[in-house]
């Protein structure tokens, strides 16, 4: 078989199997997390575990099947790993069909995949020309085309599209339920980046490097907004908002693998930000020290009942992330945590029943979960 015939959609972005077997087998494994396809031996098993008494404590079917056979394979076989002579072990190939067909919601037929991601690229492209034009950029015609990081292959470019424009268009199209603010603060961002793109001489978006988003960071701290007859530079909100947006939309394209690789991963990453974070206070400062002592007499001790730690877990979210009453329980469930190496992030329910994020500082990370206990 030719395992790059099959597409990982998994993947960020997705991608073919590799051509060689050997290489096919260890991409499968680390997929999975066990092995596909080993060959074992005395000389082998010697070699992986230093001396036969650990072997056989590693692997005792192994170890009992090489004492009457000279090889044996190990393999995956229906969610399990079996063990049997060379002479009784199916090939490789057949192990690894059988285990792309038990994984068809992960690994797909390339040319099922091309034929689908065809039909959706003519989707989106009238999709994108529906785009109404609030979420239209108007130096559009400077995205047309495409640069060296566009993702040419068929199966794995989910997008289908070969057009930075229509591709910034869809990410828009996809964003149509956020507010008219948000979109018109969207394609702000995006238009500043194009135009610091066309005075640089670079383009389109899918041609930028992780250079040049460094050097449009440091521009963007001394950029100049005209406002009547004065000058101000961006503010450093503004800064990280501008970057959030281009992350956002790098972010995008990659996971759609339009895109081979983000040059804007953790680009104005807000991590340093958030260490820093000092909450402001509308109590007196006696209310607050009375606040604050009662949430540490809870924190720091583990024995408190599962009820006691989430009223605490509650008044430490009020005191630092500022979200109203009703955003902490919704008719859909209460507020999700999302965690990543930028921080731990609370989405919510918020007003017009629109979910938003709240990053949580670091001074607030303990209270959702005290001493790795959960609530």
């Amino acid at each position: 078989m030719n395992t790059s015939d099959w597409i990982d959609q998994w993947a960020s972005p997705p991608r073919p199997l590799p051509v060689d077997i050997g290489d096919a087998i260890d991409y499968l494994s680390a997929c999975i997390g066990s092995p596909v396809y080993l060959r074992w031996t005395p000389a082998t098993l010697m070699a992986r575990h230093g001396d036969m008494p650990r072997a056989k404590a590693a692997l005792p079917e192994v170890f009992s099947q090489l004492l009457d056979a000279e090889c044996v394979i190990q393999f995956w076989h229906q969610g399990e790993t079996v063990a049997l002579p060379l002479e009784e072990a199916p090939r490789p190939e057949i192990v690894i069909a059988r285990l792309l067909r038990a994984m068809q919601a992960r690994f797909r037929p390339a040319t099922a995949s091309s034929t689908a991601t065809k039909i959706k690229g003519e989707v989106l492209r009238d999709r994108a020309r529906r785009v109404q034009p609030k979420a239209a950029l108007e130096e559009e015609r400077s995205l047309k085309g495409h640069g060296r990081f566009w993702n040419p292959d068929g199966p794995s470019n989910t997008l289908g599209l070969d057009d930075d424009a229509l591709a910034v268009k869809i990410f828009m199209a996809e964003r149509a339920n956020l507010s008219m603010h948000t979109q018109r603060a969207y394609t702000s961002a995006i238009r500043r980046l194009i135009q610091w793109c066309e005075s640089q001489g670079l383009g389109p978006l899918s041609d930028l490097t992780r250079e040049n988003l460094i050097a449009y960071k440091a521009a963007l701290a001394g950029t100049a907004t005209q406002t009547s007859s004065t000058e101000h530079t961006l503010s450093r909100r503004s800064q990280s908002h501008a970057l959030s947006v281009v992350r956002s939309l790098f972010g995008y394209l990659l996971r759609t693998g339009y895109l081979i690789s983000n040059p804007a991963a953790e680009l104005g990453d807000t991590a340093a930000i958030r260490a820093r974070f000092s909450p402001g206070r509308v109590l007196p400062p006696g209310a607050v020290r009375a606040c604050d002592a009662w949430l540490k007499a809870r924190l720091d001790r583990m024995e408190h009942p599962p009820d006691v730690l989430r009223r605490a877990a509650i008044v430490a979210i009020y005191r630092f992330t500022g979200i109203r009453l009703d955003e902490l329980a919704w008719d859909g469930g209460f507020p999700r945590l999302r965690v990543d190496s930028g921080g731990w992030t609370l989405i919510v329910l918020g007003k017009g029943q629109k979910e938003r994020p709240i990053p949580l500082p670091d001074v607030c990370n303990e209270a959702p979960r005290p001493k790795g206990r959960g609530i």
